[in-house]
Protein backbone atom coordinates (compact mmCIF):
# COMPACT_ATOMS: atom_id res chain seq x y z
CA UNK A 1 0.00 0.00 0.00
CA UNK A 2 1.10 3.41 -0.83
CA UNK A 3 2.04 5.55 1.91
CA UNK A 4 0.19 8.85 2.41
CA UNK A 5 2.50 11.40 1.75
CA UNK A 6 4.55 10.06 -0.95
CA UNK A 7 5.90 13.25 -3.10
CA UNK A 8 4.64 12.41 -6.61
CA UNK A 9 1.12 11.11 -5.62
CA UNK A 10 1.03 14.17 -3.54
CA UNK A 11 1.61 16.29 -6.58
CA UNK A 12 -1.13 14.29 -8.80
CA UNK A 13 -3.80 14.46 -6.15
CA UNK A 14 -3.35 18.35 -5.96
CA UNK A 15 -4.22 18.66 -9.64
CA UNK A 16 -7.39 16.44 -8.97
CA UNK A 17 -8.28 18.75 -5.80
CA UNK A 18 -7.21 21.81 -8.20
CA UNK A 19 -10.34 20.72 -10.63
CA UNK A 20 -12.64 20.08 -8.09
CA UNK A 21 -11.94 23.34 -6.15
CA UNK A 22 -13.23 25.33 -9.71
CA UNK A 23 -16.13 23.68 -9.66
CA UNK A 24 -16.97 24.52 -6.08
CA UNK A 25 -16.79 27.88 -6.56
CA UNK A 26 -18.52 27.98 -9.28
CA UNK A 27 -21.30 26.00 -7.45
CA UNK A 28 -20.80 28.44 -4.51
CA UNK A 29 -22.19 30.96 -6.63
CA UNK A 30 -25.59 29.50 -6.80
CA UNK A 31 -25.48 28.77 -3.08
CA UNK A 32 -25.01 32.37 -2.26
CA UNK A 33 -27.61 33.74 -4.87
CA UNK A 34 -30.48 31.10 -3.14
CA UNK A 35 -29.51 32.68 0.22
CA UNK A 36 -29.50 36.09 -1.10
CA UNK A 37 -32.78 35.99 -2.89
CA UNK A 38 -34.74 34.38 0.10
CA UNK A 39 -33.67 36.59 2.16
CA UNK A 40 -35.04 34.42 5.43
CA UNK A 41 -33.83 34.44 8.52
CA UNK A 42 -34.91 30.90 9.33
CA UNK A 43 -33.26 28.45 7.20
CA UNK A 44 -34.09 24.26 6.66
CA UNK A 45 -31.09 22.05 5.73
CA UNK A 46 -31.64 18.52 4.54
CA UNK A 47 -29.19 15.68 2.96
CA UNK A 48 -28.45 12.59 2.59
CA UNK A 49 -25.57 10.24 2.72
CA UNK A 50 -22.52 12.10 2.94
CA UNK A 51 -24.64 15.05 1.91
CA UNK A 52 -24.25 15.04 5.43
CA UNK A 53 -20.55 17.08 4.90
CA UNK A 54 -21.69 19.95 3.07
CA UNK A 55 -24.91 20.83 5.48
CA UNK A 56 -22.81 19.97 8.63
CA UNK A 57 -20.51 22.42 7.06
CA UNK A 58 -23.09 24.66 5.97
CA UNK A 59 -25.33 24.27 9.50
CA UNK A 60 -21.83 25.14 11.89
CA UNK A 61 -20.69 28.45 9.21
CA UNK A 62 -23.91 29.64 10.13
CA UNK A 63 -24.71 28.78 13.67
CA UNK A 64 -21.25 30.32 14.29
CA UNK A 65 -21.32 33.75 12.19
CA UNK A 66 -24.99 34.60 12.40
CA UNK A 67 -26.97 34.36 15.90
CA UNK A 68 -29.75 36.16 14.44
CA UNK A 69 -30.31 32.98 11.47
CA UNK A 70 -32.66 30.13 12.95
CA UNK A 71 -31.60 26.85 11.32
CA UNK A 72 -32.34 23.12 11.49
CA UNK A 73 -30.11 20.55 10.37
CA UNK A 74 -32.10 17.06 9.17
CA UNK A 75 -31.92 14.15 7.08
CA UNK A 76 -34.15 13.76 4.31
CA UNK A 77 -36.50 11.78 5.90
CA UNK A 78 -37.34 13.32 9.08
CA UNK A 79 -37.42 16.90 6.99
CA UNK A 80 -39.90 15.93 4.77
CA UNK A 81 -42.03 13.50 7.36
CA UNK A 82 -41.75 16.04 10.45
CA UNK A 83 -41.13 19.40 9.51
CA UNK A 84 -42.25 20.62 5.71
CA UNK A 85 -45.50 19.42 6.36
CA UNK A 86 -45.72 21.82 9.33
CA UNK A 87 -44.30 24.88 8.98
CA UNK A 88 -44.79 28.27 6.56
CA UNK A 89 -42.85 28.65 3.97
CA UNK A 90 -38.61 28.03 5.19
CA UNK A 91 -36.00 27.76 2.61
CA UNK A 92 -34.78 24.72 2.19
CA UNK A 93 -30.79 23.56 1.05
CA UNK A 94 -30.94 19.66 0.28
CA UNK A 95 -27.72 18.04 -0.15
CA UNK A 96 -27.72 14.88 -1.75
CA UNK A 97 -24.97 12.31 -2.79
CA UNK A 98 -27.88 9.91 -3.86
CA UNK A 99 -31.31 9.64 -4.54
CA UNK A 100 -32.47 8.21 -1.88
CA UNK A 101 -35.91 10.15 -0.77
CA UNK A 102 -34.73 13.20 -3.17
CA UNK A 103 -37.74 13.06 -4.98
CA UNK A 104 -40.11 12.89 -2.10
CA UNK A 105 -38.88 15.82 0.02
CA UNK A 106 -38.62 17.81 -3.41
CA UNK A 107 -42.55 17.12 -4.29
CA UNK A 108 -43.26 18.35 -0.78
CA UNK A 109 -41.48 21.48 -0.64
CA UNK A 110 -43.17 21.87 -3.61
CA UNK A 111 -46.72 21.22 -2.58
CA UNK A 112 -46.02 23.48 0.48
CA UNK A 113 -44.41 26.11 -1.36
CA UNK A 114 -40.97 26.11 0.41
CA UNK A 115 -38.43 27.82 -1.63
CA UNK A 116 -35.71 25.33 -2.24
CA UNK A 117 -32.37 24.49 -3.71
CA UNK A 118 -30.96 21.23 -4.02
CA UNK A 119 -27.35 20.12 -4.79
CA UNK A 120 -27.10 16.79 -5.75
CA UNK A 121 -24.24 14.51 -7.19
CA UNK A 122 -24.20 13.27 -10.87
CA UNK A 123 -26.66 10.80 -11.61
CA UNK A 124 -25.43 7.24 -12.83
CA UNK A 125 -28.94 6.75 -14.26
CA UNK A 126 -30.08 8.84 -16.99
CA UNK A 127 -33.76 7.79 -15.61
CA UNK A 128 -33.41 9.49 -12.67
CA UNK A 129 -32.81 12.80 -14.07
CA UNK A 130 -35.35 12.26 -16.32
CA UNK A 131 -37.97 12.11 -13.52
CA UNK A 132 -36.44 14.97 -11.60
CA UNK A 133 -35.95 17.09 -14.71
CA UNK A 134 -38.66 19.86 -13.40
CA UNK A 135 -37.38 20.30 -10.52
CA UNK A 136 -34.48 22.97 -9.15
CA UNK A 137 -31.97 20.84 -9.04
CA UNK A 138 -28.05 21.68 -9.77
CA UNK A 139 -26.19 18.31 -10.52
CA UNK A 140 -22.52 18.30 -9.55
CA UNK A 141 -20.19 17.13 -12.46
CA UNK A 142 -18.79 14.19 -10.35
CA UNK A 143 -20.63 10.85 -9.71
CA UNK A 144 -18.03 9.50 -7.12
CA UNK A 145 -20.03 10.07 -3.67
CA UNK A 146 -16.87 11.24 -1.91
CA UNK A 147 -15.75 13.29 -4.19
CA UNK A 148 -18.95 15.33 -5.31
CA UNK A 149 -19.73 15.83 -1.68
CA UNK A 150 -15.93 17.25 -0.99
CA UNK A 151 -17.47 19.90 -4.10
CA UNK A 152 -20.33 20.46 -2.49
CA UNK A 153 -18.78 21.24 1.33
CA UNK A 154 -16.06 23.70 -0.63
CA UNK A 155 -18.90 25.09 -2.11
CA UNK A 156 -20.56 25.72 1.01
CA UNK A 157 -16.83 27.29 2.47
CA UNK A 158 -16.78 29.41 -0.08
CA UNK A 159 -20.30 30.88 -0.76
CA UNK A 160 -20.70 31.39 3.32
CA UNK A 161 -17.42 33.05 3.55
CA UNK A 162 -18.28 35.78 1.06
CA UNK A 163 -21.84 35.99 2.65
CA UNK A 164 -20.11 36.65 6.78
CA UNK A 165 -16.70 38.40 5.86
CA UNK A 166 -17.55 41.16 7.69
CA UNK A 167 -19.10 39.52 10.86
CA UNK A 168 -17.57 38.62 13.74
CA UNK A 169 -14.72 41.39 13.26
CA UNK A 170 -11.57 39.69 11.97
CA UNK A 171 -12.96 36.56 12.23
CA UNK A 172 -15.02 37.15 9.25
CA UNK A 173 -12.28 38.83 7.38
CA UNK A 174 -9.66 35.95 8.22
CA UNK A 175 -11.88 33.31 6.83
CA UNK A 176 -12.58 35.39 3.45
CA UNK A 177 -9.10 35.53 3.20
CA UNK A 178 -8.93 31.57 3.71
CA UNK A 179 -11.53 31.71 0.83
CA UNK A 180 -9.81 34.04 -1.64
CA UNK A 181 -6.72 31.66 -1.30
CA UNK A 182 -8.58 28.21 -1.21
CA UNK A 183 -8.23 24.39 -0.01
CA UNK A 184 -5.65 23.53 -3.14
CA UNK A 185 -2.84 25.53 -1.91
CA UNK A 186 -2.56 24.43 1.74
CA UNK A 187 -3.77 20.34 0.83
CA UNK A 188 0.13 19.93 0.60
CA UNK A 189 0.83 20.93 3.77
CA UNK A 190 -2.58 19.37 5.41
CA UNK A 191 -1.44 16.14 4.17
CA UNK A 192 2.35 16.51 5.46
CA UNK A 193 0.95 17.43 9.15
CA UNK A 194 -0.87 14.45 9.55
CA UNK A 195 0.69 11.84 7.32
CA UNK A 196 2.23 9.77 10.65
CA UNK A 197 -1.01 9.35 12.04
CA UNK A 198 -2.73 8.14 9.15
CA UNK A 199 -0.30 5.41 8.46
CA UNK A 200 -0.45 4.60 11.48
CA UNK A 201 -4.37 4.48 11.54
CA UNK A 202 -4.37 2.54 7.63
CA UNK A 203 -2.69 -0.59 8.51
CA UNK A 204 -5.36 -1.54 11.22
CA UNK A 205 -7.55 -4.19 10.13
CA UNK A 206 -10.55 -3.06 12.48
CA UNK A 207 -11.00 0.78 13.71
CA UNK A 208 -13.56 2.56 15.39
CA UNK A 209 -13.79 6.34 14.79
CA UNK A 210 -15.10 8.63 16.92
CA UNK A 211 -15.02 12.44 17.07
CA UNK A 212 -16.90 15.46 19.14
CA UNK A 213 -20.08 16.38 17.58
CA UNK A 214 -18.99 19.35 15.30
CA UNK A 215 -16.49 17.01 13.51
CA UNK A 216 -18.97 13.65 13.30
CA UNK A 217 -20.00 14.42 9.32
CA UNK A 218 -16.12 14.61 7.96
CA UNK A 219 -15.41 11.49 10.58
CA UNK A 220 -18.16 9.25 9.07
CA UNK A 221 -16.81 10.57 5.81
CA UNK A 222 -13.37 9.23 6.58
CA UNK A 223 -14.66 5.76 7.89
CA UNK A 224 -15.63 5.21 4.01
CA UNK A 225 -12.15 6.64 2.69
CA UNK A 226 -10.27 4.07 4.72
CA UNK A 227 -12.80 0.96 3.89
CA UNK A 228 -11.24 2.02 0.56
CA UNK A 229 -8.20 1.49 2.13
CA UNK A 230 -9.33 -1.89 3.08
CA UNK A 231 -9.30 -0.81 6.80
CA UNK A 232 -12.75 -2.21 8.39
CA UNK A 233 -13.43 0.88 9.92
CA UNK A 234 -16.80 2.12 11.57
CA UNK A 235 -18.07 5.43 13.28
CA UNK A 236 -19.20 5.26 17.13
CA UNK A 237 -20.32 7.81 19.19
CA UNK A 238 -17.56 8.61 22.31
CA UNK A 239 -20.13 7.38 24.48
CA UNK A 240 -20.44 4.26 22.23
CA UNK A 241 -16.41 3.09 21.97
CA UNK A 242 -16.14 -1.01 22.49
CA UNK A 243 -14.01 -1.35 25.55
CA UNK A 244 -10.67 -2.62 24.37
CA UNK A 245 -11.16 -1.20 20.45
CA UNK A 246 -8.59 0.64 18.08
CA UNK A 247 -10.15 4.01 18.12
CA UNK A 248 -9.16 7.19 16.30
CA UNK A 249 -10.92 10.02 18.35
CA UNK A 250 -11.38 13.28 16.32
CA UNK A 251 -11.49 16.59 17.51
CA UNK A 252 -10.13 20.67 17.14
CA UNK A 253 -8.05 22.81 19.22
CA UNK A 254 -10.71 24.56 20.51
CA UNK A 255 -12.06 21.12 22.10
CA UNK A 256 -8.45 19.84 23.51
CA UNK A 257 -10.44 20.05 27.35
CA UNK A 258 -13.16 17.70 26.89
CA UNK A 259 -11.12 15.43 24.19
CA UNK A 260 -8.65 14.66 26.84
CA UNK A 261 -11.49 13.92 29.56
CA UNK A 262 -12.68 11.71 27.39
CA UNK A 263 -9.53 10.24 26.33
CA UNK A 264 -9.08 9.32 29.93
CA UNK A 265 -11.96 7.66 30.59
CA UNK A 266 -11.13 5.32 27.41
CA UNK A 267 -7.96 4.46 29.14
CA UNK A 268 -9.74 2.92 31.79
CA UNK A 269 -11.88 0.99 29.85
CA UNK A 270 -8.76 -0.38 27.93
CA UNK A 271 -8.90 0.97 24.74
CA UNK A 272 -6.12 2.16 22.75
CA UNK A 273 -7.10 5.31 21.20
CA UNK A 274 -5.13 7.66 18.45
CA UNK A 275 -5.65 11.03 18.90
CA UNK A 276 -6.05 13.88 15.74
CA UNK A 277 -6.64 17.10 16.42
CA UNK A 278 -7.16 19.73 13.84
CA UNK A 279 -5.28 23.05 15.24
CA UNK A 280 -7.56 25.37 12.67
CA UNK A 281 -10.94 27.07 12.95
CA UNK A 282 -13.68 24.95 13.51
CA UNK A 283 -15.60 26.01 10.74
CA UNK A 284 -12.90 25.23 8.62
CA UNK A 285 -11.76 21.90 10.04
CA UNK A 286 -14.59 19.35 8.57
CA UNK A 287 -12.93 20.35 5.41
CA UNK A 288 -9.85 19.81 6.20
CA UNK A 289 -10.50 16.55 7.23
CA UNK A 290 -12.37 15.66 4.21
CA UNK A 291 -9.40 16.75 2.20
CA UNK A 292 -7.22 14.60 3.79
CA UNK A 293 -9.65 11.79 3.47
CA UNK A 294 -10.60 12.57 0.14
CA UNK A 295 -6.76 12.14 -0.83
CA UNK A 296 -6.39 8.79 1.41
CA UNK A 297 -9.48 7.24 -0.93
CA UNK A 298 -7.47 8.50 -4.24
CA UNK A 299 -4.07 7.33 -3.24
CA UNK A 300 -5.74 3.87 -2.83
CA UNK A 301 -7.16 4.00 -6.40
CA UNK A 302 -4.17 5.84 -8.21
CA UNK A 303 -1.81 3.16 -6.73
CA UNK A 304 -4.07 0.00 -8.38
CA UNK A 305 -4.89 2.77 -11.54
CA UNK A 306 -1.49 4.54 -11.96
Amino acid sequence: MQEPGDSFNVEAYLGKLGKLEEEARSLSNNIRNFLSEVGSNRLIISYNGHGYLPASCMFWHVVTMDEEKSILLLDIPSTSLYVLAYRDPIPLIIYASNHSGLLNILQIARIMSHPYMALVAKPVDEKVVEVLKSYNIIYTSIDDELDSTLVMAIAVFHALASIYKDRLSRRGVRVFEHSREGFTLIAEELIEVYKEIFSKVSLHRELVVSSSRLMESSARYLVDALKRRQVNARYEYPESIPNSADALLIGTSVEEYYLRELKSRLALRKTRVSELILNTDPIEANIYLAIIANYLAWSTRYKHNG
